[in-house]
C-alpha cells in the first residue's frame, strides 16, 4: 500500500481488523518491493495460537478478510462495499442466492 511504516501501525499497533486475531498472530511491516510503499504481513503464530476456534487452516480465510479490511481502512479511511442491486429489490431467484453466497464468502479467499 503506498502509505509509510507509521501510517500502517503508528507507534507500532496492530491496524484495527487485525487485533480481534490477539495475540495468535505475528504481524510484520516492512518496505514493499520496488519502492511501492509498505507490506503488511500477518500470518499465525507457529505454536499453534490462532486465535480462531479451529486452529489456523480454519482462519486463514477470517485472515485475509481482516487484511483486505486493515488496508482499505489505511488507504481510503473506510472499508468499501459492494451491494449487488444498488437500487431498488430484485426477486430472490436460485441462482441469485448462488451468486449472492459467492459474493459473502469472496473477501475471504481472494477472488470470486
Amino acid at each position: 500500500m503506498y502509505r509509510d511504516a507509521g501510517d500502517v501501525m503508528p507507534g507500532g499497533r496492530v491496524p484495527p481488523p487485525l487485533t480481534g486475531f490477539g495475540d495468535g498472530l505475528e504481524v510484520e511491516v516492512r518496505p514493499a518491493p520496488g519502492d511501492k510503499g509498505t507490506e503488511l504481513r500477518a500470518r499465525f503464530r507457529p505454536d499453534g495460537q490462532s486465535g480462531s476456534h479451529g486452529g489456523a487452516h480454519d482462519g486463514r480465510g477470517r485472515l485475509r478478510a481482516a487484511l483486505r479490511e486493515a488496508k482499505q481502512r489505511i488507504e481510503v479511511g473506510e472499508v468499501l462495499r459492494v451491494d449487488p442491486v444498488p437500487h431498488g429489490r430484485r426477486t430472490a431467484t436460485p441462482t441469485g442466492l448462488l451468486v449472492d453466497l459467492a459474493s459473502a464468502r469472496s473477501n475471504e479467499g481472494g477472488t470470486l
